[in-house]
């Protein structure tokens, strides 16, 4: 079952994570643009997505597929319900050893490769992911 929360909860409990990032790789589609004002100002459903690669695969790889291959075949299966935006953290992580860049916390704590944000302005598109 999807667990909800309003931007301000999930927002402020991003925020306190003691998490290191790469820069967000944004994907947004023209249908925000073409939303009338009244609609860009209602307040979003953000969903937030912890993934993980499988151990073979390298970063390198994981995120080329998740880029290239597994975002795409998303938003056709979607259509006009696929999220307004969608962007992507990638946990930067050290070249040789493969743990990840930290600033705090544990090498625990980064049980995920990558955070993905999903805004949307209705429940309907949320309940069809």
């Amino acid at each position: 079952m999807m667990k909800l929360f309003s931007a301000t909860q999930l927002l402020s409990s991003f925020l306190t994570c003691p998490i290191a990032m790469s820069a967000s790789i944004p994907a947004q589609d023209a249908a925000l643009a073409a939303l009338p004002l009244e609609a860009r100002a209602a307040s979003p459903y953000l969903v937030a997505a912890f993934e993980t690669r499988k151990p073979s695969s390298t970063v390198a790889s994981f995120i080329n597929y998740y880029d290239n291959t597994h975002v795409p075949i998303i938003k056709e299966a979607m259509g006009a319900s696929f999220s307004l935006t969608h962007a992507r953290y990638y946990v930067k992580r050290q070249p040789v050893s493969n743990t990840p860049v930290i600033f705090g916390g544990t090498e625990a704590d980064f049980h995920y490769d990558v955070i993905t944000i999903m805004k949307l302005f209705e429940r309907g598109p949320l309940e069809r992911y």
